[in-house]
């Protein structure tokens, strides 16, 4: 019996990341690229096409807006990292602390969803590039960084006048790389140019045709590296001039001769060959000058649009065929585009709409994407009931009554609500208590001990969907206008 071929995943998640992945599988992603905000200070206007609705986002941060969950979460994020956040938040300000903050639960249940062999590619400006490498050093750990590349994302600077303003002005971006463990996989190597490889490659072998250069230098190690007597050998009537011996042992030496890398010129000297086709490719390096943004036809009218070009580099870098690529803030969806043209697996995931209106635009005018379209899953994962749930996550059994004896004992015979308690905030039968998940499934909110309590059934129907925080608020602007209502009422 045949086993049915596993349907490749090209998924689109509509809804808040942190929630979507937080119901993904641990160790399940080869590569995860984000372009995040960038803690601007700013709002930025898309131009999308009317129909897919008006793209308006802030990179405004404040800690009003960082909710109670990322808060708990960050109890379970490396204390160096809070350590971090904090101080940076005593000097820098608020902005920062709460930008770091939601940063840093992320990139935490990012480092769970990578593959040992695994890599994270992070897009980030001058504004935020020096405190997230710390925070990532601290998280993925220093010796896992991979590379810092720098972008150049326009030709000029991009804060107007550079001489005016005293500066050099902001031409560049910062993509941070770093890998799960030291197994991750990377081919930083670019093909050469027809130029660069008639240049190197300045010899014609006359029986093959092929190109080579002379590597003959390389034949025996560089003296004054010490004696290896192992490597001081005679072959074929050659004998060695270095106590440093070979560049390699006898029986390799032979193995090379029969390829035709070693060749006895007709002058009777020995001859070491590397030709083009062997040649694996020549490094990209750190600046990357030679991407353009994105123009013409391939421009979405998204706001932060990132070029194809870029992504595609990124993904065949650290990526093989059938991989999982994830990206977390995908907007426009070029990273998915470009993984599905490179036959990798992908999940995307946005919280604007049009995410997966402006890549169904994109496949129309894509010959690769379009014949699959009918087979991308689109996810309304605003909705608790379509998020992705982890099977690994140790939940309460809510049947247990002892279980729900130990919360009863923790609240003292009260529902959580306290001062803001519908009923009052006095004790309460067991009976007339119900389990509330704290972070609400519909924000990817399991059944845990961290994130139960006990709420009276008006506390629990009032509460509803809504995360604590906002039932805290809502009560509040209740309570506020009963004592404005009616003076007689006692105030919170």
């Amino acid at each position: 019996m045949t086993k049915a071929k596993k349907e490749r995943i090209r998924r689109l998640y509509n809804g808040d990341n942190l929630a979507v992945m937080a119901g993904l599988p641990s160790s399940f992603a080869d590569l995860i690229y984000l372009d995040p905000p960038f803690n601007s200070e700013r709002i930025y206007e898309g131009n999308l096409d009317p129909a897919m609705g008006k793209q308006s986002f802030s990179d405004i941060w404040r800690m009003s807006d960082i909710n109670e969950d990322d808060l708990r979460r960050m109890e379970r994020v490396s204390g160096d990292a809070h350590d971090l956040i904090w101080t940076l938040g005593r000097t820098r300000g608020e902005s920062w602390q709460a930008y770091l903050t939601f940063m840093a639960v992320r990139l935490d249940e990012m480092r769970r969803l990578l593959k040992p062999t695994g890599a994270i590619y992070l897009h980030c400006d001058h504004r935020m590039n020096a405190p997230l490498r710390i925070l990532m050093d601290i998280m993925f750990g220093e010796d896992n960084l991979r590379g810092e590349i720098t972008w150049r994302s326009t030709s000029g600077g991009r804060r107007g006048n550079q001489y005016a303003s005293k500066t050099w002005g902001a031409n560049k971006d910062t993509i941070l790389c770093y890998a799960k463990t030291a197994r991750a996989k990377l081919n930083p190597l670019r093909p050469l140019t027809k130029e660069e490889a008639d240049e190197k490659f300045n010899f014609i072998d006359e029986k093959t045709g092929e190109r080579y250069y002379d590597d003959s230098s390389h034949i025996f190690r560089a003296p004054g590296r010490g004696a290896r007597p192992n490597l001081c050998y005679e072959w074929r009537g050659f004998k060695n001039p270095h106590p440093s011996g070979w560049a390699m042992t006898k029986e390799r030496l032979e193995e090379e001769y029969q390829k035709g890398n070693f060749v006895i010129a007709e002058d009777g000297k020995l001859q070491r060959r590397k030709y083009e086709k062997d040649y694996e490719g020549a490094p990209f390096g750190s600046v990357w000058a030679d991407i353009n943004p994105a123009a013409g036809k391939e421009r979405t009218g998204w706001a932060t649009q990132k070029p194809l070009a870029l992504l595609a580099r990124i993904i065949k870098a650290s990526s093989a065929k059938g991989d999982l690529v994830i990206d977390p803030f995908c907007g426009c969806a070029t990273a998915c585009v470009a993984a599905e043209q490179l036959g990798r697996q992908w999940i995307g995931i946005d919280q604007h709409p049009a995410a997966a209106e402006i890549m169904k635009k994109r496949a129309k005018e894509d010959t690769l994407l379009a014949p699959v379209w009918s087979k991308v899953e689109i996810i309304d994962a605003r909705r608790a009931a379509d998020l992705p749930r982890r099977g690994d996550v140790p939940e309460i059994d809510k049947t247990d009554m002892q279980i729900k004896q130990k919360f009863y004992a923790r609240q003292k015979g009260k529902c959580n609500g306290g001062k803001f308690c519908l009923s009052g905030g006095g004790e309460v039968n067991i009976r007339h208590l119900a389990y509330d998940r704290i972070n609400p499934g519909k924000r990817g909110g399991y059944y845990t001990e961290d994130n139960v309590q006990l709420l009276c059934g008006a506390c629990n129907s009032a509460k509803g969907g809504k995360t604590w925080t906002q039932f805290i608020r809502e009560r509040k602007r209740q309570m506020a206008q009963a004592i404005l209502d009616d003076p007689e009422v006692p105030g919170a």
